[in-house]
Formats: structure tokens, C-alpha cells, sequence
């Protein structure tokens, strides 16, 4: 027994002592008793010390709201130009199998993706003064200090993670299937360009999903320092609240928020903890789910 309980414990026997005589016989036993209840008396003060202590140490995001670096812009531009990207690989790739092999298609190729590149670090570096507050039931998007966005959210809003696979797996329900008939067609008129067309484009997908792993390397490289856990990390970056959408169109608005550093990651995984009270690598599924 520790010396506090042990001194609360001879403060209370000298409270209650008895007034009269007692059966000697039962008076170990009754001490006994005193004792032990006294003992769950203050295992249960120090328990529920515990709690308030636990209790009192979560942060109050109102008084100490979390300031994390705004991507919102910057990744909304990257992911049309990534998927703009996508086509333009496609086109490129159907004109070869259609007219045959060009001599400077290879060199074509990279000169797109080199153009689409460079818009897109201009674009990062243009947005790069963008944060957001996060407080218990709002958000505040500001732009060269200045206010640009308000949203008020419950702990019951949905969170999705978001990345361009997750985008395209979201979407193989449409494009597998126009895939499947075209090969189909391609064997029943017995074109075989369409029927290689329908097997390989998927394939495509490899170049645009290689550019934006590079995007968000570079990203995280410079606000990161290293790349140490990109890999871990690389579908996490983007986090979706409050959104709900179908294939088709937006259903109801929410606001994102991104995190390209391990600490900005352990910062917002005790936000979410918090907040939604949700684990941010366990309880978080993504928009293809």
C-alpha cells in the first residue's frame, strides 16, 4: 500500500472508531472488512483520477484548433491533368495500333507528360500559402491569411480516403464493360487492332498512375524532407469529409484535407481520434469501397 493510502487509512479508523465495546472476536475481522472497503474506496478515487487526468489531457481543437498546410486546389488541378494525361495516352496509343508504329510517338509522349509535369509544380507552388484550421465541428480554409471557406461538420460525417487509383477503381464498373463489348465486336468483325486495343489499354493506366506517385513524392519529399514511409502513406494523403457522391454527380459538398509529413500524419490521426473518434489507419475506408 502506498504511503498516501496508508495515511487516508489511519485518518479514517481514527474517524470511526468504535464507541462501544465490541466482541474481541470480531474485531480483527471488522477491521478486515474496514480495510478492504476502504482500500476499493480509493482503487476507485484513483481509477476515476485516471479518467479525469485521460480526460482533461485531449485537446479542445476550439481553443487549439490544428493548422495543417491546404492542398485543396493544388491536388483538385493534379488529378484533372493526371486523368486529362490518361486520355491523351489512350489517343496516342489507338492512333499507333490503328496507323501503325510512328518513329517519334516514344519522344511525343514524354514531351506531353514533361508539359503536363510542369503545370502541375507551377500550380503547387502558385497555392502553396493555402491552410486550413481545423476545429471540433468546423473547418476554415484561408488563402494569404485571408478566409475563403467556412464548413460546419458533425462526428457523424463520413470519411473516405481518395487517390487516383482509388478514383479509377471507383469508376472499372463503366470502362471494364465498354472494354469487354469492344473486344467482342473486334472478334466478330475480325478486327484484331480493336480486340488488342481492348486487352492492352488497361495497361495505359501504368503511366498516369507513375506520374502521380512523382507529384505527390515531390510534395511530400519537400514538406517531408526525406521520403522515408511515402509508400506507407501514398493513398492516405487525401483525406474526404462530408462528402457524398454517386459515379454520376455530387450528392452533397464537403472539404478535403491533406497531409504530406509525418508529423502533419500523427497530427491528424490524434484529430480524428478526437474529432470522429475514428482510427485513421484502421476505421477509414476509400472511395471505391
Amino acid at each position: 500500500m502506498s504511503d498516501n493510502k496508508r495515511e487516508k487509512l489511519r485518518e479514517y479508523l481514527r474517524n470511526n472508531r468504535p464507541k462501544s465495546k465490541i466482541n474481541l472476536g470480531n474485531s480483527s475481522n471488522n477491521k478486515g472488512k474496514s480495510n478492504k472497503n476502504l482500500e476499493n474506496d480509493l482503487n476507485l478515487d484513483n481509477s476515476q483520477i485516471s479518467n479525469n487526468k485521460t480526460n482533461f489531457n485531449k485537446r479542445d481543437y476550439d481553443k487549439k484548433p490544428l493548422v495543417l498546410k491546404d492542398y485543396t486546389i493544388s491536388i483538385r488541378i493534379h488529378s484533372f491533368l493526371n486523368m486529362l494525361l490518361f486520355f491523351v495516352l489512350i489517343y496516342y496509343y489507338a492512333s499507333c495500333l490503328e496507323d501503325g508504329y510512328e518513329k517519334f510517338i516514344i519522344l511525343k509522349i514524354m514531351l506531353v507528360c514533361a508539359i503536363f509535369f510542369l503545370i502541375d509544380l507551377f500550380f503547387i507552388l502558385i497555392f502553396s500559402n493555402a491552410f486550413v484550421m481545423l476545429y471540433n465541428s468546423m473547418a476554415l480554409f484561408y488563402k494569404n491569411n485571408e478566409l475563403k471557406e467556412k464548413y460546419s461538420f458533425r462526428k457523424t460525417e463520413k470519411l473516405e480516403f481518395n487517390s487516383f487509383l482509388y478514383t479509377m477503381k471507383m469508376y472499372n464498373f463503366l470502362y471494364l464493360p465498354i472494354l469487354f463489348v469492344l473486344m467482342i465486336l473486334g472478334f466478330l468483325d475480325g478486327e484484331i487492332k480493336v480486340v488488342l486495343f481492348a486487352i492492352t489499354a488497361p495497361f495505359v493506366l501504368v503511366f498516369p498512375f507513375v506520374y502521380d506517385v512523382l507529384i505527390r513524392m515531390i510534395i511530400y519529399k519537400k514538406s517531408n524532407g526525406d521520403i522515408k514511409n511515402f509508400f506507407k502513406y501514398y493513398n492516405k494523403f487525401y483525406l474526404d469529409v462530408g462528402w457524398n457522391r454517386s459515379y454520376r454527380n455530387i450528392i452533397r459538398k464537403g472539404f478535403s484535407i491533406f497531409f504530406f509529413n509525418e508529423k502533419d500524419y500523427k497530427d491528424l490521426k490524434e484529430y480524428i481520434q478526437i474529432v470522429f473518434d475514428k482510427n485513421l489507419d484502421k476505421d477509414i475506408k476509400s472511395v471505391s469501397e
